[in-house]
């Protein structure tokens, strides 16, 4: 009896190209406030998160992608926020889970060569399993939000820059 190959663990994420969003334009419109940290301290995670003004420009037109592919899944975006990753920053492990959510998102909007990789990681009973996606300007990945990711080391002389944010149920 020969045996069949199945798979147990299959985990659904989307990936999405933006080709209409100017990211040159949101580069500098999200520079505008990269001393707007949203935390002081470097042993967070909120360190590398900036404040995100979503009102207006190239921000704008990239929230009415949010918003949209999230009406697909009847989910609404909740929070949302932009990270600038400075030559030797990183993110470490982490994920977002929190009541109600369901989806997290990331949008690249600025990524120079050797600036690092999104790696997402499971482990079961001590059981190591990772995937990890090299960004390209442009690219929106939705994943689970309870799988655990890290962003590695920005080996470059200049900022990365992407944007994130949650999605909920559309109550």
């Amino acid at each position: 009896m020969k045996p069949k190959d199945i798979t147990l663990f299959q985990i659904k994420s989307q990936q999405y190209h933006l080709s209409d969003i100017d990211n040159e334009k949101l580069s500098k419109e999200i520079l505008l406030n990269k001393d707007m940290r949203m935390s002081d301290d470097p042993h967070l995670s909120l360190f590398e998160d900036t404040k995100f003004d979503y009102s207006k420009g190239e921000s704008l037109s990239l929230m009415k992608h949010i918003k949209e592919i999230g009406l697909k899944y009847r989910l609404r975006n909740v929070e949302v926020w932009s990270q600038i990753h400075r030559p030797y920053e990183s993110t470490g492990l982490h994920d977002h889970v929190a009541p109600n959510l369901k989806i997290s998102w990331v949008y690249y909007v600025q990524v120079p060569e050797n600036s690092g990789s999104l790696c997402f990681k499971l482990n079961f009973n001590g059981n190591h399993l990772s995937h990890i996606i090299k960004p390209i300007p442009g690219q929106l990945i939705l994943f689970p939000c309870w799988v655990q990711h890290e962003v590695s080391k920005n080996l470059s002389k200049d900022y990365r820059i992407s944007v994130s944010g949650n999605y909920a149920d559309n109550n």
